[in-house]
This record gives structure tokens, C-alpha cells and sequence, in this order.
């Protein structure tokens, strides 16, 4: 997990998604109903990355997913880092970049749906 700046990620990953803009611009109400409903496949989205992900991987997994997978992996970051923002706590030390989004945007998730 060296490199990679978990403040930074959000930004990172969505800044150039011009589809994900457009998404958030024309968002209504049926909209976000339908993209949180597709959280159990958000979550089958992350348990089946490789273990040994890298960032670089990420992007390019994220590039061939839905548009309601990316939203609500943008919107899980954000709650990420609102959360880390309003924390006195250090991060934990993630053993990989994929134990990192399931502990974090899984486990820690309100929405989550986790049938493990």
C-alpha cells in the first residue's frame, strides 16, 4: 500500500470521469435509488479483485464497471475520508490496497450489504 495517499483518493480516481460528472450533474432521486441498489454487486465488484491490486490496476478495473459501481465508490471514498477528516484516530496500516477498500468501504460502510 506504499505510495498511495488515501486523502488524496477520491480525487485520484474520479477527477477526469467525465461520465461520473455528468451522472452527479443530471442525479435525481430514481437515479440514486437505482445505484444503491446495486450495492451487493459493489461489493461482489470488490471481493472479486486480485488480491495484490494495485492503484494503477484499480483505474483500470473501475474504467470497465457501471456507472452506479463507480458512483457509489466515489461516494463510499468520500464518506471514507469525512470519516478519517473528523477522526482523532491514525489510519490503520492496510497489508494491501484491496484489504483497504473492503475494510473501508465495506465493512465500515452503513449501506453495506455484506452476506459473509
Amino acid at each position: 500500500m506504499e505510495g498511495i495517499n488515501l486523502y488524496e483518493l477520491p480525487q485520484e480516481l474520479f477527477a477526469k470521469d467525465l461520465e461520473l460528472k455528468k451522472f452527479l450533474e443530471s442525479l435525481t432521486d430514481s437515479k440514486a435509488l437505482h445505484a444503491y441498489n446495486q450495492v451487493l454487486n459493489f461489493e461482489l465488484f470488490i471481493s472479486q479483485l486480485p488480491d495484490e491490486i494495485t492503484l494503477d490496476e484499480y483505474k483500470k478495473h473501475l474504467t470497465k464497471t457501471t456507472i452506479e459501481i463507480r458512483f457509489l465508490t466515489a461516494k463510499k471514498l468520500t464518506d471514507f475520508y469525512t470519516r478519517i477528516s473528523n477522526s482523532k484516530k491514525e489510519l490503520p496500516i492496510y497489508k494491501t490496497f484491496k484489504e483497504f477498500l473492503y475494510i473501508e468501504l465495506i465493512q465500515h460502510s452503513s449501506e453495506k450489504l455484506t452476506w459473509q
